[in-house]
């Protein structure tokens, strides 16, 4: 993924690349038994509506309490001993540790339709979306047919194809809401993680893409 070029001789793990990140109970008792089966499934949703080709804006009844949760806990888990980092990453733990906690005032969460192959995932880089204006720090995972973003500061965005899902989330873990998809007016592939005309993105090392060939 570094760009580096690749060593004469493979080398096989039978047991798959692994990487500290989180501990053995955030990852497989909250995040992959309790929130990662709702996230899947509004995925899921989505990938069997899109196969129809109906281009109708798709709503689907979830629990979005949980399924927010699986993102931050991705996001969260994206590094090593971030917890420490910074106020992000404090405010992200607790929320993903309290079943009760709210996700904070400063931070707006939004979802979009994305049909794309290439996945994607950044911690806290900065955009700026016209000279003279506030950074947005904002955190992005995407890959098919889904994609994230969390932001903090600057204007909330004003673009059409954009869910807001922070207005959504309540202390009630297991509350229910439907969440409208729009099928078109979508953001560029590549946003918000590129520079469109008169904006500026700082990336930190914490941003991945992988590209299909």
């Amino acid at each position: 993924m570094g760009g580096e070029r690749a060593a004469r001789e493979n080398r096989y793990f039978q047991r798959g690349v692994n990487y500290r990140s989180l501990c053995a109970r955030c990852n497989s008792e909250l995040l992959g038994a309790r929130y990662d089966p709702v996230l899947i499934e509004f995925t899921r949703q989505i990938d069997r509506f899109i196969s129809q080709r109906l281009y109708l804006p798709l709503e689907i009844l979830t629990q979005p309490n949980k399924f927010v949760r699986s993102v931050v806990g991705h996001l969260v888990a994206h590094g090593l001993q971030l917890h420490q980092a910074g106020s992000f990453f404090s405010d992200m733990s607790r929320y993903f540790l309290n079943e009760r906690a709210v996700l904070p005032n400063a931070y707006r969460m939004h979802c979009w339709l994305y049909p794309y192959n290439d996945q994607f995932v950044s911690q806290c880089n900065a955009r700026l979306t016209h000279p003279g204006g506030d950074f947005i720090l904002q955190s992005i995972l995407k890959f098919y047919p889904v994609a994230f973003t969390l932001m903090q500061g600057g204007a909330p965005e004003v673009r059409s194809g954009l869910t807001r899902l922070d207005p959504l989330l309540s202390i009630d873990i297991n509350t229910q809401a439907i969440i409208e998809i729009t099928l078109s007016a979508l953001p560029p592939k590549r946003w918000p993680e590129a520079p469109g005309p008169d904006e500026a993105v700082m990336h930190t090392p914490l941003s991945l893409g992988a590209i299909r060939e």
